[in-house]
This record gives structure tokens, sequence and C-alpha cells, in this order.
């Protein structure tokens, strides 16, 4: 685990935000293992996380790229994945939070994950914004969420953080690179 400390310019506060990362995995069973998370404890969980779903009823283990504000008021936004990623081979993760398309999305391997319609929320994103808005003293994890016991069973590499949305030809370059 990581531990970034309380790092502002990673907040998706009301702007667009792309995550980027490569990660390799085996794990088995239902895991809920975090990719990197800066997200507050209960009750509201505000903030942003990528980690496998195990109880999404569409695809359990596939990745879930989550921006929450006010969790427990239900204003988050979730891109959950189909494909599985947990085969011991590297893959390329692009999590994009789009302010101008109102929408999240989770790119694995270059190609665009929608997931199911029924497994996604998308809400209609507004000026309050999702994420932190002044993380105080949490900290931007990479390999964990905290004081939660999710560490990530597996590889990470070459995590970058965009302020913008990237476009679909340059999420491409980077899964090729």
């Amino acid at each position: 685990m990581i531990d970034c400390g309380d790092a502002d310019d990673f907040e998706v506060l009301d702007r667009s935000m792309t995550y980027s990362v490569w990660i390799k995995t085996s794990y088995s069973g239902s895991q809920r293992k975090q990719v990197f998370a800066m997200m507050s404890p209960t009750p509201n969980y505000d903030g942003v996380s990528l980690m496998p779903r195990p109880n999404d009823e569409c695809s359990p283990d596939a990745l879930g790229f989550n921006v929450n504000y006010d969790w427990g008021g239900a204003e988050n936004v979730d891109a959950n994945a189909l494909q599985r990623i947990n085969d011991g081979t590297w893959h390329h993760i692009c999590g994009i939070i789009d302010r101008d398309e109102e929408a999240a999305k989770l790119y694995i391997d270059g190609v665009l994950d929608v997931g199911e319609t029924g497994c996604n929320w998308l809400p209609i994103l507004d000026t309050t914004g999702f994420g932190i808005s002044d993380s105080g003293s949490i900290s931007f994890l990479i390999g964990d969420r905290g004081n939660l016991g999710r560490y990530w069973d597996g590889e990470i590499d070459e995590l970058r953080i965009y302020n913008q949305a990237l476009t679909v030809q340059e999420v491409q370059i980077l899964s090729h690179q």
C-alpha cells in the first residue's frame, strides 16, 4: 500500500478527471480489494475508488469505478464493468468522470466496457460536484482503502491522474504503451 497523503489535486470535485492504471491479478472468489481510493469513512463514503465489485448482480468480481458525493444521499456515479480481469495478465484500466457528458466511463485495455444499464448508476451531475470537496486529512491510497484491510491482491503500475476526461484516442494510446 502506498499512502500519497492528502493530495487535493487528485479530488474529483466539479471537474472532469481521468485515472489511468495498469493492474495484474489472479484473485479468486469474491474480493473487494482496492486498486486505489481517496474516500472518507462512513456514513458518506465521499471520494473516488477503483475495485472489483463482489456483490455486483451483473458481473461479480468485475471492476467498479465509483465517484461519490454524499453516498447516503444517492449522489454518486458508478461505472461497473462486465469484463473480469482476474486472469493473471496485465490490463490497462481508465476510469473517467466526464462532466461535459455527465457520465462515468470505464475502459479496459482501451475498450469502453459499458456494463449493463441496470448495473451503472448514472445520475445527472450537478454543481455540488462528486468526490471529496475538501478532503482534509483523507489520503489518496494505492492498493488499499484505509483501515478496511482491502489490500490489492496483485500488481499495480503506472498510476496516472489527469485533470481532464481523456478522449477515446488518448485512452487507446495509453493502453498500447
